[in-house]
């Protein structure tokens, strides 16, 4: 009989940790906050005949995460733009973009998390009659957690003008169009209790117009923009505008877009497989187990990005 009892409560004592095992709390994202850093350039205009420039920026959520979420969305829009119609003094208006995203993890142990960014948009010059213009974008530097895989950092690097070289090779009218993307994976653990992320994202880029002011021949500069998004109030000159010419006619998809997800235990394994290139990407575990879906634009789940695969790029910022 005491046999029969101890077999008994060792039998309780197995299903409760059974029990208490699968009712265990899921991790989940909170307090998301998209903010401007102080060394994100302020916004301004100048509207005046002879020279008007212009650059603006803005943050926001794309997805709610109110109180908690497994995933969310944010985007970074802007626009530059500068144009010489009569002044013959060159101008370069610049902007410093400098933001960062807040959020934290509540998780009852190990957790992972996936990572895309991406940036898109187009340099664009426009001739009005004047004499040159440029226009470029540097990196974007991502910073605020050690990736276990991949990068938060894009190679993105562009200049639409300069005289005759490539890849306008000289041509007034010339849009470089921006399309880049990264994925990285941040691991960590926690006890219940807020672990907190300050995901930072730095770049720069400049629209210049070039007057030619010389002794023999004065000519006004062309229009030139970076146009990744923003909303442009210049009247005065047509490079930033949207759709524009050449024509970007979704406005919503231009900008840097980061997307934070918790990564669920069965989503990332070896054999997993893209079976659709669909915004939302169906991924069938080749073992058997249930398909997940995936958002991201090129982003999707490859191989490559599989948990343990050394294919993915070694982690960076």
């Amino acid at each position: 009989m005491r046999i029969g009892r101890n077999l008994s409560l060792i039998c309780l004592i197995l299903l409760h940790g059974a029990l208490a095992r699968g009712q265990a709390t899921p991790p989940s994202l909170s307090n998301v906050s998209v903010q401007k850093e102080a060394a994100n350039s302020p916004d301004r205009y100048s509207g005046a005949a002879t020279e008007s420039y212009e650059r603006r920026s803005a943050v926001a959520l794309q997805t709610s995460c109110a109180p908690q979420c497994a995933q969310f969305t944010s985007r970074y829009s802007a626009v530059v733009n500068a144009d010489n119609d009569s002044g013959y003094y060159d101008h370069t208006e610049g902007l410093d973009s400098d933001y960062s995203i807040h959020f934290q993890v509540i998780a009852q142990g190990s957790y992972r998390l996936r990572v895309d960014s991406s940036l898109s948009g187009d340099l664009n010059l426009v001739d009005d009659g004047g004499y040159a213009a440029d226009a470029l974008i540097g990196d974007v530097t991502g910073s605020g957690a050690v990736p276990a895989r991949g990068s938060l950092s894009l190679v993105t690097s562009a200049v639409a003008g300069g005289d005759a070289q490539p890849p306008c090779n000289g041509q007034h009218n010339c849009s470089i169009t921006i399309s880049k993307s990264a994925s990285a994976r941040i691991s960590g653990a926690s006890s219940g209790l807020p672990v907190d992320y300050a995901l930072r994202f730095r770049w720069s880029q400049h629209a210049r117009t070039d007057a030619l002011d010389e002794p023999e021949f004065k000519d006004y500069g062309l229009e030139a923009a970076v146009r990744l998004g923003g909303t442009s109030q210049n009247p005065l000159e047509s490079a930033s505008d949207y759709p524009g010419s050449p024509p970007r006619n979704n406005k919503a998809a231009d900008g840097h877009f980061v997307s934070v997800q918790l990564i669920p235990p069965n989503d990332e394994c070896p054999d997993a497989t893209v079976i659709s290139s669909t915004p939302f990407a169906n991924i069938q575990d080749t073992s058997g187990a249930d398909s997940v879906r995936v958002p991201g634009p090129n982003t999707l789940l490859d191989p490559s990005l599989s948990c343990g695969n050394p294919s993915l790029p070694p982690a960076s910022l």
